[in-house]
């Protein structure tokens, strides 16, 4: 079988119905209207309105996992090229550029717009914590 998915505003829908629930929506590409009963966690059953045709509907599970793993691999290829490039620096008092530890480094690419996080550093003159 060839598995067509869901616009993502349809799958969430979908995801947070309650078994025996339905939702109805018009599928812009065509404009017919369908119903959707959800069944199980990861089963549910489309109806046309128009020409009452029922298609089987699956949350696949399988291709989560896939693109888990795959989301794992690519942070951890990340982790490495950060670690070898160190892209994240700060200008020192003297003017020149020292590159962040690789652990602070991933905690600031990882922040989102208007995030900040905080670190403390073991220099000569003791301990003092930063916020980026």
């Amino acid at each position: 079988k060839d598995w067509v998915s869901y616009r993502s505003d349809i799958a969430n829908k979908i995801d947070v119905l309650r078994v025996g629930e339905t939702i109805q929506y018009t599928e812009n590409s065509n404009n017919m209207k369908y119903r959707i009963m959800k069944l199980s966690a990861t089963r549910a059953e489309q109806i046309n309105v128009k020409t009452n045709v029922k298609r089987d509907v699956e949350k696949r599970v399988d291709e989560l996992k896939q693109k888990d793993q795959q989301i794992q691999m690519l942070q951890q290829q990340l982790n490495q090229q950060m670690k070898q490039q160190h892209p994240w620096q700060w200008k020192d008092n003297d003017g020149s550029w020292k590159s962040y530890d690789i652990n602070i480094a991933i905690k600031i690419e990882a922040l989102q717009i208007g995030e900040s996080c905080q670190y403390t550093f073991n220099g000569n003159n003791g301990n003092r914590r930063y916020k980026v």
